[in-house]
């Protein structure tokens, strides 16, 4: 099963690429986005959001990551909230939503 984990206290809005290949050291990353609203970056700082394709390699990165020194910064790694996917562009948040009439032409 996937699981989504939240990464703060990120130094820079384009570290994307480098916490792929981070977080990729303890399995798949299968989404990894770094929220850019500079606007939000200035009031709470960086954070992104990284979905690992397994639970057990989302808890390895956790132990081993979380407080990890990245460009002079101790990360903050957990699971991510419904908020924060949803802050970041998780792609995840559209996939319940029915944005056809297929349902409704089946029961027709």
């Amino acid at each position: 099963m996937q699981m989504t984990l939240y990464v703060g206290s990120l130094a820079s809005h384009e570290e994307g690429r480098e916490l792929t290949r981070l977080f990729s050291e303890y399995g798949t990353v299968v989404y990894a986005k770094v929220v850019v609203d500079p606007d939000f970056f200035r009031r709470y700082g960086g954070f992104a959001v990284v979905e690992m394709d397994t639970a057990e390699g989302a808890h390895n990165a956790i132990r081993a990551l979380n407080q990890w020194q990245f460009h002079g910064h101790a990360l903050t790694v957990r699971a991510a909230t419904a908020e924060e996917e949803t802050a970041a562009g998780h792609p995840r948040m559209y996939e319940s939503m029915n944005m056809n009439d297929d349902a409704n032409e089946e029961q027709a």
